[in-house]
């Protein structure tokens, strides 16, 4: 009788752990998938990928990429720490640059 007592409290013990793991990482998860204007609220990083054609990769303009210019914005206005991710690739289309992103 005594060996099934310590049996079932083993199970409930692990299983308390093992509720209590998930709740964790269902928390951490949560925690780290926040929205943009969450990240921004709370003085996140932000992290923006652009995936485009040629004008997401700043062709057609030799002074000022539109890119740069949204994470200054971002930056100046929220003082928010922005790092800016562009695998566009010209002479392609938006869907080219999102496949290609995909398979990697």
């Amino acid at each position: 009788m005594k060996v099934n007592l310590t049996k079932k409290i083993i199970y409930v013990v692990i299983a308390l752990l093992l509720t209590g793991f998930v709740i964790l990482f269902v928390c951490y998860s949560y925690k780290n998938n926040l929205s943009l204007y969450e990240k921004i609220n709370l003085s996140k990083n932000i992290n923006i990928l652009i995936v485009g054609d040629s004008i997401g990769g700043g062709q057609g303009s030799e002074k000022y990429f539109w890119g740069d210019l949204f994470k200054g914005y971002l930056t100046k206005t929220y003082g928010v720490n922005v790092k800016l991710h562009n695998v566009s690739i010209g002479a392609t289309t938006t869907f080219c640059g999102y496949t290609i992103l995909k398979l990697l």
